[in-house]
């Protein structure tokens, strides 16, 4: 997220921010729950969980977070709601 945005511009980011976390959040859900639902009918998709966690979590040094959980903590803060679905 740019760092020179207005107040109105930087909570409208941050809420893009937010929604987009939250269908990544529940489309991970789905690829990875055992229930039955419709969506898990379509097209495979034959990603591996370990890929898809290399590609979520990753750190490019021992210093810099540059994980989903590491940029929602330096874009919305340490204490956002929505830390907890991706713990």
């Amino acid at each position: 997220m740019p760092l020179d945005l207005h107040q109105g511009e930087m909570l409208e980011a941050e809420s893009l921010i937010v929604h987009r976390l939250q269908v990544l959040h529940d489309l991970l859900d789905v690829k990875l729950s055992a229930d039955l639902h419709p969506l898990r009918f379509a097209a495979r998709n034959d990603e591996l969980f370990s890929d898809l966690y290399a590609q979520l979590f990753p750190w490019s040094n021992e210093y810099e977070d540059d994980s989903v959980t590491g940029r929602i903590q330096h874009v919305l803060g340490y204490d956002h709601q929505l830390l907890n679905p991706y713990i």
